[in-house]
């Protein structure tokens, strides 16, 4: 999966991956969380766009793919970050 992947390359050096699922009237909730550094708000904005890297060496192709794919589904994909 595109977004684990993003998470666990979001913590270099070691970190925290957790991942949670709960269950959210007829659908489920699936949540992804890191300790990495967090993206700048300038940039939440953007990180859904097609070739808006996050990572010094990213394509930006990732997000926008993932996103798309559950929004293909009816679902809805969301991020909440802030620096540390």
């Amino acid at each position: 999966m595109e977004s684990l992947l993003n998470a666990v390359e979001a913590v270099p050096g070691g970190g925290e991956l957790t991942v949670t699922t709960a269950a959210a009237g007829c659908g489920l909730v699936l949540q992804l969380s890191d300790t990495g550094e967090g993206i700048a708000a300038a940039n939440l904005g953007h990180v859904f766009e097609p070739f808006f890297p996050t990572k010094s060496d990213g394509s930006g192709i990732g997000l926008a793919r993932v996103h798309r794919i559950v929004q293909d589904h009816g679902a809805e994909f969301d991020i909440e970050s802030a620096l540390e």
